[in-house]
């Protein structure tokens, strides 16, 4: 059996991908013509990005606390 390796860790490449996605959303919330419901999703969306960026977040603290 192979040792198990240890995983990489993918949390700075996927803050930097959250981070992109919430600044489409704004730049599209800030300037585009949308559609009657768009706005509201649109907003959604955000809000569902900023919550993952605190959750990225605070895994990195708690992650480094324990080194």
């Amino acid at each position: 059996m192979a040792p198990e390796l240890p995983k990489p860790d993918i949390r700075p490449q996927l803050r930097k991908l959250v981070e992109w996605y919430d600044d489409v959303l704004e730049r599209i919330a800030s300037g585009a013509l949308v559609e009657p419901g768009v706005a509201e999703r649109l907003k959604e969306q955000r809000e569902f990005a900023a919550r993952h960026l605190e959750l990225l977040e605070t895994d990195e603290e708690s992650s480094q606390a324990t080194e």
